[in-house]
């Protein structure tokens, strides 16, 4: 678990143009924007994320919050050169290591908003930096946590058991209590990895008097690889009466409490006439227009999302 990283996936995955993930990041840039409605000063947070070459991230919240102390997390040795080389801004720090080593030392007079966009499995590595946030952070912090939701790329077959010992080996005991095989078989497989992350987030608060972890999101997409980004906020009195503000209540996909559902962002593939003509049928029309040949399902989840979802298009220059 300490040695540097190798074959970062943001040589293989344009991180920047994919729509499910856009859609997520709007999403989250919606919730931010709340947040400051509800008295969190954003702006003043340190925002902590993984840049790699690309930072769209900070790129965003600096341009749309203004946010000044940033810190990105680099463990793959192989690009940190271009990691230095694409910095955007110069209040922006370059952390190469593992994130274990970064998160082990927060300081507590700050408040931080994480985005821990990991492109792997939970392992050892995910679980001790959830841990370490949640003990160290000042309350109003906010983490969220991206998984790959696929089989991890240690094991050899998708049987339960394969599943079951990995997670033995590579999590902390009180994770992996009271679960056994089947816990581990298709049917109930997501359910309980969930059920594994959020455990990390509970064991990281324990021993925190007068503090929870207020969970405001759990979304599901897929680009490729099945994600899941899970989280919320440390909070104590203040940013629990914070949390709830009206202004929080015109966020339809938050996802509260220990057992607060999943939500799926869903794939569409529309032409650029398609999506014009249902567009345009917003806000108010519930039935889809019978032309399109769009089904009345994809009609309904495309008018949840459409707020959220990109639109791209080639620029020939």
């Amino acid at each position: 678990m300490t040695d540097l990283l190798s074959g970062s996936s943001s040589l293989s995955v344009p991180y920047n143009i994919r729509p499910s993930k856009q859609t997520e990041r709007r999403m989250l840039l919606d919730l931010y924007q709340t947040l400051v409605r509800a008295a969190f000063p954003i702006q003043n947070y340190h925002y902590v994320g993984f840049g790699s070459i690309f930072y769209v991230d900070f790129k965003i919240l600096h341009k749309l919050f203004k946010v000044q102390r940033m810190t990105s997390i680099e463990g793959f040795k192989d690009i940190w050169t271009r990691c230095s080389y694409n910095l955007p801004f110069n209040n922006v720090l370059l952390h190469c290591g593992l994130s274990t080593s970064y998160f082990s030392g927060l300081q507590a007079h700050e408040q931080y908003l994480v985005w821990l966009d990991y492109d792997f499995s939970l392992n050892g590595i995910a679980a001790a930096d959830i841990q370490s946030f949640c003990a160290l952070a000042r309350p109003g912090s906010l983490i969220f946590v991206t998984l790959d939701m696929e089989r991890p790329k240690e094991l050899a077959d998708e049987s339960p058991t394969s599943y079951f010992e990995y997670y033995k080996d590579e999590l902390p005991e009180f994770a992996m209590a009271g679960l056994s095989v089947d816990d581990f078989r298709p049917p109930v497989r997501e359910r309980n990895i969930i059920q594994l992350t959020e455990r990390c987030f509970s064991q990281g608060i324990l021993g925190r008097p007068g503090l929870t972890f207020e969970y405001l999101i759990r979304l599901a997409y897929a680009d490729g690889h099945r994600m899941l980004t899970i989280g919320g906020m440390i909070a104590d009195d203040t940013a629990r009466e914070n949390l709830g503000n009206s202004a929080m209540d015109t966020l339809w996909f938050l996802s509260r409490g220990e057992s607060g559902p999943l939500v799926e962002i869903p794939k569409f593939i529309f032409t650029q006439k398609e999506i014009a003509v249902l567009e345009h049928e917003f806000p108010n029309a519930s039935v889809v227009p019978a032309e399109t040949g769009v089904t009345q399902l994809e009609f309904d989840e495309f008018r949840r999302f459409y707020r959220y979802w990109p639109s791209y298009s080639e620029a020939l220059v």
